[in-house]
């Protein structure tokens, strides 16, 4: 199927022409500037291959080709202020698919540099891009009870910061790096401490400034602010995972890895590639997708530099992969996982939170109990969440110690005498961080359905947290 590729020709008539003021590129102009930016991106290079001309800047424009060479498309990106081959309509076609019939997280590492600037029209490219491969948002599956008004509302701002450009007009006094760092820092910190609605809240201001200072900075200061950016589009991803959304999650994870690669920064992209991973976990019923990524991320970062950071994102990686792996049944590759993750944790502080991702070695008992739960060995997971010492988290981590009797609750609802005891942890689990009751789709009907299954003390206590969450009104 031959389609014309409007999106690029649309990105040349946007461009100015170098020659003739006020027109847009011509389609030989477009060539020439291609072929002197291939000139530029590989000095001393033969590149008499690669050059282009208007013929073949209009056969790219009828959708005769689709996929040129990397060096090209490089230096086509470069020519129409592009980020990514996504926003120029180019991909590989596929015999038995018509465009754009391939699953998010699998795309080619564009040849982006650290001086690459976004396009005026990045808001409206990313947003078509995003209606693209995800024609509705749906939060909440059918039959589950429905997220409370504020709840829903929060959801709904965050949706627009990152789809159509949404959020505050930032303050110039506050467009200074150590500002941004600060916002980022905190809305990581609010998350680990299950206050998601606060940071959903907060997080479209934050991009807006932090995307602010990345345009308007240069040098060293403009390094730092898309580091920070990135950093900000993980925890939109953190967040949107937790309202079980996971289009947006795909959406803000991949900015993350778009910036993570003009600054040169494997332990953000490492965690771009968990919270992508996380995301397709979600969006697709193969586990297949996910598991992929977590391993080509994990052999991208085998060739890193190893630092602290890199060591967290990596242990974090295998940690899910250990997940991804139990879910498909296969305990070989999960077990494998897991033992590299203890083996990385072995030279991780104790109260080690690089990045924000608390991996050390309770957050690996911890994966291990989830890991023994997807695969139906409940008694395993029991026995290793006894093991935990949660004092070893560091203080801040409400979501992760909640995490630990949401597993419990996993295990012994499976046994026939074991709901009280699931209450109690459910129960806990709501005590310690009640907004995973806010706004989590599954943990809501995790309360609901073990309250048709309660009674006396039991359901009391389930009825005043379902109260609490609003779930049933």
């Amino acid at each position: 199927m031959i389609t014309p590729n409007r999106t690029l020709r649309d990105a040349r008539l946007r461009t100015h022409s170098p020659l003739r003021a006020g027109q847009s590129m011509s389609r030989s102009e477009l060539a020439d500037l291609v072929n002197a930016t291939l000139d530029r991106l590989h000095p001393g290079r033969d590149l008499n291959a690669h050059y282009v001309d208007s013929r073949w800047i209009g056969k790219l424009e009828r959708g005769e080709h689709r996929w040129p060479s990397d060096e090209r498309r490089a230096a086509l990106r470069h020519a129409l202020g592009a980020t990514t081959d996504t926003e120029l309509d180019l991909y590989i076609p596929r015999r038995t698919d018509g465009p754009r019939n391939h699953p998010p997280g699998f795309r080619q590492v564009d040849d982006v540099t650290e001086g690459t600037d976004r396009s005026p029209d990045t808001v409206e490219v990313m947003y078509r891009r995003t209606a693209l491969l995800f024609p509705a948002l749906v939060t909440v599956a059918a039959g589950q009870p429905a997220l409370p008004d504020g709840s829903r509302v929060t959801l709904r701002a965050l949706q627009a910061a990152l789809l159509i450009g949404g959020g505050s007009t930032p303050d110039l006094n506050e467009l200074t790096v150590e500002h941004i760092w600060r916002s980022v820092a905190a809305a990581h910190d609010g998350y680990q401490q299950a206050r998601y609605l606060e940071v959903a809240a907060r997080l479209p201001s934050v991009l807006a400034r932090a995307n602010e200072l990345a345009e308007q900075s240069a040098g060293a200061v403009r390094r730092r602010a898309r580091y920070a950016l990135a950093l900000a589009y993980i925890a939109a991803s953190k967040v949107a995972a937790k309202f079980a959304d996971g289009s947006l999650a795909w959406v803000a994870a991949d900015r993350a890895a778009q910036i993570a690669a003009t600054v040169d920064a494997p332990a953000i992209a490492g965690l771009a590639a968990y919270q992508s991973s996380c995301a397709l976990l979600s969006l697709y019923p193969d586990s297949g997708p996910a598991e992929q990524l977590v391993h080509t991320s994990l052999s991208q970062l085998s060739r890193a530099e190893v630092t602290a950071q890199t060591t967290a994102a990596a242990g974090a990686l295998n940690l899910l992969g250990a997940v991804i792996a139990a879910r498909s049944g296969a305990r070989k590759r999960a077990t494998a996982h897991l033992a590299a993750a203890s083996r990385l944790a072995c030279s991780v502080p104790a109260d080690s939170n690089q990045l924000w991702t608390a991996f050390n070695a309770t957050n690996v008992l911890i994966h291990r109990t989830s890991a023994e739960n997807a695969l139906h060995r409940y008694d395993d997971a029991i026995q290793a969440a006894h093991a935990i010492n949660t004092a070893a988290l560091p203080g801040g981590l409400v979501g992760r110690r909640a995490q630990i009797h949401l597993d419990l609750v996993i295990a012994h609802v499976t046994r026939s005498d074991g709901l009280p005891t699931a209450v109690h942890h459910v129960v806990s689990a709501g005590r310690i961080a009640p907004q995973l009751f806010q706004v989590h789709p599954e943990n809501r009907q995790l309360v609901a359905d073990m309250l048709k299954s309660s009674t006396g003390t039991d359901a009391r206590e389930l009825r005043t947290l379902a109260e609490a969450a609003g779930i049933g009104r």
